[in-house]
């Protein structure tokens, strides 16, 4: 259900020592009106050279800015370029002080306290008094964790963190399943408590040493309440949060730009070129690399099944002869999914006879014609059962239906092999979240299947493994990805 991401030595024993040292006794009260101004001009060292708008495109539009509804990868990119959670992730995965500026461990390892630092404020927004972003508090943190249990949200998230925080699955259940206010027994969530305006302390069910990498995730950034008290449409179309970039404007689905905030807590975590970005989202892929093409978008943070078709050498090593002098090739994540056998289907299908309609995939043609970053291994219970069948497996007429999680490369590869087999039978594919019975097959990442309960007591028929990589043109340098899917950073950014 989740990546482990692991922390140094140095980090742990940094972490013991602030525990030996703690005064929980003292309490620390600040002001929560913003003491930065900020100038509305470029800071100095930005006038000394050209500003720059770096321009990213995409093919999967993040249909809301809210954090709790960012399920694919494209939006959560988007999240962390305009929301900060209490920690970061470095270029190696490990969990480092973002809103939070240091944090305490108990000596059991069961509770984690927060600081947060002082100088974070919120972005500017009609919401706050005078239009001005004030400080952020740890009664912030308890609202955006406990938003994650209402009923109104998708349930991501707060089944996620229900697994590690002490009394978040009995709020989360009662918020789903409670509808009168005298049935309510919790009201809050136990585990999570602000200590004072600048510390707020989590507690365990057990010991998690990767729960401070956990709390960087997209779906764990910090915005505040009175977005939602404002306006109905809360963070959907206008997100307020503490990052590098603030929201400026967005036209329609295809164009949102986000405007550099510049007072910035960290301001080194962006080139200082760098004074805008704009997500440019477009409906295919042949559309996106020819803007690419033309110059009009910068950076691709991670390339589709075609492009990658046209642009990887056979090899993986890099661009195809006759691109490297336009662009340059980044090297990000290794995603894996599967395609899973709904063993209780409606249909009443036996595995055996299923199998039947994995054979296009062990003709070689079938390898041959995936993008080079892509490869895929049939189990061998499910390659004998599939080499036994014929093509007439099913009768003529018989419907398939699959789904896909809605995420890039799974949705191509089941579209792909459902292509193989549309000649035999009448095949469908639905591009759904979660599974069902209707369905004989459903594709997904191995982080979502395992959230799902998938593959536990059969494994995938079919695992297919991806190689990732974004893409930029030449002229800029300095962007880094890394193995986890929504991290991009422009601390190096340049522009030649």
């Amino acid at each position: 259900m989740r990546k482990i991401l692991s922390l140094s030595a140095i980090l742990a024993a940094i972490l013991l020592l602030q525990a030996c040292g703690s005064t929980p006794e003292t309490v620390q009260v600040r002001d929560q009106a913003r003491t930065i101004e900020p100038s509305g001009v470029v800071p100095a060292q930005e006038e000394q050279s050209d500003p720059f708008t770096l321009r990213i495109g995409d093919t999967h539009k993040p249909g809301s800015m809210d954090p709790l509804f960012a399920h694919n990868t494209s939006a959560q990119r988007l999240i962390r370029f305009v929301y900060d959670g209490l920690t970061g992730l470095d270029a190696d995965g490990r969990a480092v002080p973002l809103l939070a500026e240091s944090w305490e461990v108990s000596a059991d390892s069961l509770q984690y306290t927060f600081t947060l630092r002082d100088d974070a404020f919120f972005h500017d927004d009609p919401a706050f008094a005078a239009g001005r972003g004030r400080s952020v508090l740890a009664s912030d943190v308890e609202f955006v964790f406990a938003r994650m249990a209402l009923y109104n949200v998708p349930v991501y998230a707060g089944a996620f963190f229900s697994n590690y925080i002490k009394g978040m699955e009995a709020f989360l259940l009662e918020e789903r399943h409670t509808f009168f206010d005298r049935d309510i027994l919790f009201g809050e969530i136990s585990g999570i408590e602000a200590l004072d305006e600048s510390r707020v302390r989590f507690t365990l069910n057990q010991p998690e040493p990767d729960f401070p990498a956990f709390l960087a995730h997209p779906y764990a950034v910090i915005y505040p309440r009175e977005v939602f008290d404002h306006r109905s449409t809360g963070l959907h179309s206008q997100p307020v949060g503490t990052g590098a970039f603030q929201f400026a404007s967005a036209s329609g689905d295809t164009l949102i730009v986000l405007e550099r905030n510049f007072i910035d807590f960290s301001p080194a975590r962006a080139g200082e070129r760098l004074t805008a970005v704009e997500w440019k989202y477009f409906e295919s892929e042949a559309a996106l690399f020819t803007a690419m093409g033309s110059a009009r978008v910068d950076l691709i943070p991670q390339i589709g099944p075609q492009t990658a078709k046209t642009l990887l050498a056979e090899t993986l090593h890099g661009l195809a002869p006759g691109y490297a002098a336009q662009y340059e090739l980044l090297p990000a994540f290794t995603s894996r999914f599967g395609l899973y056998f709904m063993e209780n289907n409606f249909a009443g299908t036996q595995a055996g006879t299923a199998a039947g309609i994995l054979r296009p995939m062990l003709q070689d043609d079938f390898a041959a014609e995936l993008p080079p970053n892509l490869s895929f291994e049939l189990h061998p219970h499910w390659a004998d059962l599939a080499a036994g069948t014929d093509d007439a497996a099913f009768n003529d007429g018989f419907e398939v239906l699959t789904g896909a999680w809605p995420a890039g490369y799974a949705t191509y590869a089941a579209a792909y092999w459902l292509n193989q087999i549309s000649d035999t039978h009448d095949v469908s594919l639905l591009i759904v979240n979660r599974p069902n019975r209707d369905m004989l097959f459903y594709m997904a990442a191995d982080t979502h299947s395992r959230s799902l309960g998938l593959g536990t007591s059969n494994p995938p028929a079919v695992q297919f493994t991806q190689q990732n990589f974004g893409l930029h043109r030449t002229g800029i340098s300095g962007i880094t990805l890394n193995e986890v899917p929504w991290w991009i950073s422009l601390s190096e950014f340049e522009v030649e």
